[in-house]
């Protein structure tokens, strides 16, 4: 008896929550998928524009400052194209730059890598 008295309370709760008006929903489509959402109320919006605007001015400098810090352990090689020799790979492994290309998935060395090194130390040189 107390299982069928629960499950006819569990019923006519249900019933009530479904009898309830739905509150004023947005609908969102993304592709295929439509999403409905109850729209956040202006103070919530007020919040969250304060809350972002606090995370980017702790962010700013961070944001100032030009390139990307890429830290790795010693003797792992770090791979970057070379804009004067366009067809060339550069390979820095502990401070040691050099050029080559990739072939069936591997680095190989380029051969006249000692000249390509040379005249990019002499270009930044150059340029200090």
């Amino acid at each position: 008896m107390q299982i069928e008295s629960a499950l006819c309370n569990k019923r006519a709760s249900h019933a009530a929550v479904m009898a309830q008006p739905e509150p004023s929903q947005t609908s969102v489509t993304f592709g295929a998928v439509t999403v409905k959402v109850t729209p956040p109320t202006p103070s919530v919006v007020q919040r969250n524009i304060e809350a972002g605007q606090a995370a980017l001015r702790q962010a700013k400098t961070a944001l100032a400052k030009s390139g990307v810090k890429i830290s790795r352990p010693k003797g792992q090689p770090l791979y970057f194209g070379s804009s004067d020799h366009p067809d060339l790979i550069i390979r820095e492994v502990d401070g040691i730059r050099t050029f080559g290309t990739f072939t069936s998935g591997k680095f190989r060395i380029s051969k006249n890598t000692r000249q390509l090194g040379a005249a990019n130390e002499a270009k930044a040189a150059k340029k200090a």
